[in-house]
């Protein structure tokens, strides 16, 4: 994937269209650990450029790569321009200190226990599955477990089956 996202040349223009240039101290063989590196070592901003200009050049790969649709510079720039407004637009209307999580998971109180399920759905396969965990009152799990469904035409009904 390295190689894909900065060493293509219509990829380096993308690069340099942003004004992002590859410190030599941050070459490196593996990926994730280049990835991680450029990020620690840059501006929010530039984080945000970069991935959403990975993004685009992956996207847009893969049109060309499974899909036989490649796919014009100017239009992967506008996708790359059109997400990063798309993710400024999102960050002005979320609060400044946003936590989706604004409750904690509380223990059961003996002898019961709580079970969590959930469900993932893939559409292309019309198949589900759907997992549950058990919990004791000291939080320790008790029991979980997983099960494949097939022939799920929706995700509302793997959802529902989760629960079942």
């Amino acid at each position: 994937m390295f190689h894909v996202i900065t060493s293509w040349a219509l990829h380096k223009m993308f690069w340099n269209s942003f004004s992002i240039h590859w410190p030599s101290s941050l070459q490196c063989d593996d990926y994730w650990v280049w990835f991680e590196l450029l990020l620690r070592n840059c501006s929010i901003y530039t984080c945000r450029v970069i991935v959403g200009v990975i993004w685009a050049i992956w996207t847009s790969r893969n049109k060309h790569v499974m899909e036989n649709k490649p796919q014009l510079a100017q239009e992967i720039k506008l996708r790359i321009h059109s997400f990063l407004k798309e993710f400024d637009e999102l960050g002005k209307r979320l609060p400044a200190k946003f936590s989706p999580f604004t409750e904690k998971w509380s223990p059961p109180t003996d002898p019961y226990v709580k079970v969590n399920v959930g469900a993932a759905f893939k559409e292309h396969r019309r198949q589900s599955r759907s997992g549950f965990v058990i919990r004791d009152m000291d939080g320790q799990v008790v029991g979980s477990g997983m099960v494949i469904n097939p022939h799920i035409p929706d995700a509302f009904l793997a959802e529902a089956l989760a629960c079942v």
